[in-house]
């Protein structure tokens, strides 16, 4: 959650499949149900990267556009060039996003629980607000045409813990459990029994603490006039994103996978079952889906066709990692951003995805090829050495590439 300031608090929170924010550690909005991944959507692996191989190596992109990313949720926005040149700050804000044309920058802040929508032009100039009173709003997505942008908000659901006990006078636990018992909590380590009353008429309860499981949705405003839309998504939408080849879809990160909605009937249906993705973000041309993908407490990039289908795995933390040569630890690679350049009719083409990556020891913009080849950091060592990104699993979109 936000502080005052828009900057996030470190504790862990549970969100979207594990809030650990999902939006992130275990603890923002509700836990997503477990479900079966699609078996057609397995996952293909990544060749391993080797200790030292790309680890050390700064090439710039061979393409061009421009970079937006924040230092932190509610921190400094940045511009910068691919290849490093033309560092500057651009405002402060949460989660920008670059538009359509190039030319401008929307992003939202916070104070306390409300939130506003902002535009800045790139370079700097128009800053202004679109709308405010938006409930923690985050995530902004631009419709292609420039018009319209989505954003998420927080909107009702549970926003605290709560005690929930059951008298076990004449029943049975198992059955109590069986009914009761939320699927994402464990019933060794969050159980406990309580006994009320005083003898000899003492009862025993059985007790468990429902976490916080606030409801998030999505909102449409107009850049013309401010009007705004509330759209049908069911208790649980994060990290919209709209389709670049579709003015009528949306596609966000629900309780179940990724959901996509049809704006033209306001509805909304399933594209995939697998709870592991996160901030789903197109390609230009809108033929293929990148996503921060959970799995074991640790986040890869994986990618899929606009379908939900052909699931590939991009980055995937190599053996060598776990040994006396690596640190042990899990590398986490989030927040896709596709390049402006190089896609094919038939495939990905010469295309690149730059992301964010801990596996430097530090929180670091890297890029590699849409097959998930030629991983590398962006920027120079030197530039690098002069950025200063913090991550904190709540979904954020740390960067955007037009």
């Amino acid at each position: 959650l936000l502080a005052v300031d828009g900057s996030l608090s470190a504790a862990p929170l549970f969100v979207t499949a594990y809030p650990d924010g999902s939006f992130g550690a275990d603890n923002l909005a509700p836990m997503r149900p477990a479900n079966e991944p699609r078996s057609s959507n397995a996952a293909a692996q990544p060749a391993a990267t080797s200790p030292g191989a790309a680890a050390q190596r700064s090439v710039a992109p061979s393409g061009n556009g421009v970079i937006v990313f924040q230092t932190a949720s509610g921190g400094d926005i940045m511009v910068i060039n691919p290849d490093g040149s033309g560092l500057r700050r651009l405002s402060s804000g949460i989660d920008p996003v670059i538009s359509p044309d190039g030319q401008r920058v929307a992003f939202t802040r916070w104070q306390g629980d409300s939130g506003s929508l902002w535009v800045a032009n790139l370079d700097g100039s128009g800053e202004r607000q679109i709308t405010g009173e938006i409930k923690q709003a985050r995530h902004p997505s631009w419709s292609p045409d420039g018009k319209r942008i989505v954003v998420n908000l927080q909107h009702g659901g549970r926003l605290n813990s709560k005690t929930t006990c059951y008298s076990l006078k004449g029943q049975d636990p198992e059955e109590i459990m069986k009914k009761n018992f939320p699927w994402n909590l464990d019933p060794e380590e969050d159980t406990w029994i309580e006994y009320r009353g005083t003898p000899p008429k003492i009862v025993p309860y059985l007790c468990w603490e429902l976490r916080p499981d606030p409801h998030w949705g999505l909102r449409v405003v107009n850049l013309a006039d401010g009007s705004i839309e509330d759209v049908a998504t069911g208790a649980y939408a994060y990290g919209p994103e709209w389709d670049p080849a579709n003015n009528w879809r949306i596609i966000n990160s629900g309780s179940h996978g990724l959901a996509q909605l049809d704006l033209n009937r306001n509805e909304q249906w399933p594209l995939t079952d697998d709870r592991g993705d996160h901030t789903p973000t197109f390609s230009p041309d809108g033929s293929y889906i990148a996503t921060a993908y959970r799995n074991n407490g640790a986040y890869d990039i994986h990618r899929l066709d606009a379908g939900g289908n052909n699931r590939v795995q991009l980055t995937k933390t190599p053996l060598w990692v776990g040994t006396s040569v690596g640190d042990g630890r899990a590398w986490n690679n989030v927040s896709p951003a596709w390049s402006p350049f190089g896609y094919a009719q038939d495939g990905p083409g010469d295309s690149q995805i730059a992301f964010l990556t801990d596996r430097s020891g530090r929180w670091e913009i890297w890029v590699m090829n849409a097959d998930g080849s030629d991983q590398h950091p962006m920027f120079p060592a030197a530039v690098n050495d002069q950025i200063n990104i913090t991550y904190d699993f709540v979904d954020e979109r740390a960067l955007s590439w037009r």
